[in-house]
């Protein structure tokens, strides 16, 4: 996985990376999709992640398969400190994990792990190329309805 993402970071052109109060007018009260072919587990696909960030900090993961609704505890939480997005949450609920945004021009969101010391430290983790308003829906953009 380390090898992958020093190849997506090298081969991707970076976008202009986003101050504090960028990162909240871009994610506050939004959800970002991200659409894979395979699942994690390398079985077919397709693989949808939404992650929803209400306006008052709460952090909701939800994923298809294979979960049927979106996964939240009162503890999940996001934040923007010293120009990074951090949040408390899936798929590690009791650590803080920060990341550095940027926007392509393509109005793409890219997002790279803010980990001093780590061999991850700086790399890209996630090209979102869909924010929708709102929580996350069961019917958005042609997916298959879950409720």
């Amino acid at each position: 996985m380390l090898h992958d993402m020093k190849a997506a970071t090298r081969d991707a052109a970076h976008g202009h990376e986003l101050d504090g109060r960028e990162i909240v007018a871009t994610i506050s009260g939004k959800t970002l999709v991200d659409r894979y072919e395979k699942r994690p587990d390398g079985g077919a696909g397709p693989y949808i992640i939404r992650r929803y960030f209400t306006a008052d900090g709460r952090y909701v993961f939800a994923d298809q398969p294979p979960f049927e609704s979106p996964m939240a505890s009162d503890r999940d939480r996001w934040r923007v400190a010293h120009d990074q997005l951090c949040i408390q949450g899936p798929p590690e609920p009791d650590i803080w994990k920060c990341y550095r945004l940027a926007r392509t021009n393509d109005g793409a969101l890219q997002s790279f792990v803010a980990d001093p010391g780590s061999p991850y430290d700086g790399l890209l983790t996630v090209v979102t190329r869909e924010i929708v308003d709102g929580p996350p829906s069961s019917t958005r953009s042609g997916d298959t309805p879950r409720d």
